[in-house]
């Protein structure tokens, strides 16, 4: 194993992580985020549907079609305040790993409507690998997705593991 990866793989096995996904109301840029999954190395997860702000209106049947979750649901889901605070205070120090720049675009609308600013990292997860083993993590990521924010999250984790081990 090389130094990078041997390095690589002594910090991802020696500290706490967790692993972000979002779901959407699709990917114009009047979207915003419907549901947050996030796993731990720990066995942590935290789940919610998110509950649009009121001036959250766009929706995507395309997206819905691929997620599956119908806009009415999302009236149960947390308030984006709380869940903001929420995230705030489980995750305060903390990265949170995500696979997509999209999960970065969610955050920032998340956080803006709820008036707070993250008190933890999104950190890109590519960023951790040399250029040339991007590829090489892709391939370890199960297809098809879910597209449900807590199982991609797991997914991710699990590909991300799966990932060193191999390399």
């Amino acid at each position: 194993m090389s130094d990078f990866l041997n390095s690589i793989s002594h910090f991802w096995h020696n500290q706490q992580h967790y692993f972000i996904d979002f779901e959407a109301s699709g990917l114009d840029p009047r979207s915003y985020p419907i549901e947050i999954g996030i796993v731990g190395c720990d066995g942590s997860r935290f789940e919610t549907l998110i509950k649009p702000a009121s001036h959250w209106k766009y929706w995507s049947q395309d997206a819905e079609d691929i997620h599956g979750i119908i806009r009415e649901r999302l009236e149960d889901g947390m308030k984006v305040a709380a869940l903001a605070r929420q995230l705030n205070e489980r995750y305060s120090g903390k990265t949170l790993w995500a696979d997509s720049l999209y999960d970065r675009v969610w955050m920032r609308i998340l956080f803006a409507a709820a008036g707070l600013e993250p008190a933890f990292t999104l950190g890109n997860l590519y960023s951790q690998l040399p250029q040339s083993q991007i590829e090489v993590f892709r391939q370890h990521i199960k297809t098809p997705v879910a597209h449900r924010a807590l199982q991609d999250a797991f997914d991710i984790r699990t590909a991300w593991f799966n990932y060193l081990k191999a390399s």
